[in-house]
């Protein structure tokens, strides 16, 4: 990670803890690693291994995980709307891309038009 995204990741690590209404403590607990290494994370001093983001995210209910990488502005609770409007986006980008046969079949799958 560069040197923005690791600050990125750590407010963001602890805006996630604050919403859930946990400790450094209690986060360290539910994600089954010392409150030291834990705590490394949220003070920018260390990262957690990319193997460990997957349980990150179960864990503390990340469902956006991509938007929690590089969001400085990440919201937890507003995470899901984030994701849909992302996810609507690009369907919409490659609806528009399509060939207009593939649009005029998605309308009609769709039933629009």
């Amino acid at each position: 990670m560069k040197k923005n995204e690791h600050v990125i990741f750590a407010t963001n690590l602890q805006k996630c803890r604050q919403a859930l209404g946990w400790s450094q403590t209690k986060a360290a607990v539910m994600l089954g690693i010392k409150r030291a290494t834990y705590a490394a994370y949220e003070e920018r001093r260390s990262l957690p291994p990319v193997t460990f983001l997957p349980h990150l995210a179960r864990t503390m209910g990340i469902t956006f995980m991509a938007g929690f990488l590089e969001n400085p502005d990440f919201s937890y609770e507003e995470q899901e709307k984030e994701f849909l409007v992302t996810c609507e986006s690009e369907i919409e980008t490659r609806y528009l891309a399509a060939a207009e046969h593939e649009r005029m079949a998605v309308d009609k799958i769709l039933g629009i038009g």
